[in-house]
């Protein structure tokens, strides 16, 4: 629910970039367009416009860095978060823990192929066993 939440808040965020994009290159075209019209009529609004459109990117380039770092903090945390479920949840029956290797294997398989169910259907299997075998010992002690 919150993925799919986050997925339509980056396509708004996508949409919404194109947008001011389209918006930045039309000032821009406007500005060589009345600047090619009359080279020698209008040079202060000419600058004026340069000016406000070489500060509307800058402005606008600014605000993409700020989403990009974002949207890159929040990709490791979730992968950092991913890679300790595997660790604590996803272990050899024997109490092993897994390498590192397979820890990295696992968590590129939850992150680019959505299979953390099957991933973790292990751990549950494990901890069922385990309940199991804690039935077992208290049927035995009494």
């Amino acid at each position: 629910v919150i993925s799919q939440e986050l997925d339509k808040l980056m396509n708004s965020v996508v949409e919404k970039s194109g947008e001011v994009k389209a918006g930045l290159k039309m000032i821009e075209e406007s500005t060589k367009k009345l600047e090619a019209d009359d080279p020698s009529g209008k040079p202060a609004e000419v600058r004026i416009r340069q000016n406000q459109h070489h500060q509307l990117t800058t402005q606008f380039i600014t605000s993409m860095k700020a989403y990009q770092d974002a949207s890159e903090q929040y990709s490791q945390k979730y992968r950092d978060q991913v890679k300790r479920r595997i660790k604590t949840r996803f272990s050899a029956k024997d109490g092993e823990t897994l390498t590192e290797a397979e820890v990295e294997k696992y968590t590129r398989m939850v992150l680019d192929e959505g299979t953390e169910d099957a991933i973790f259907q292990q751990s549950k299997d494990t901890y069922e066993q385990i309940q199991e075998n804690y039935r077992d010992i208290l049927r035995i002690e009494r």
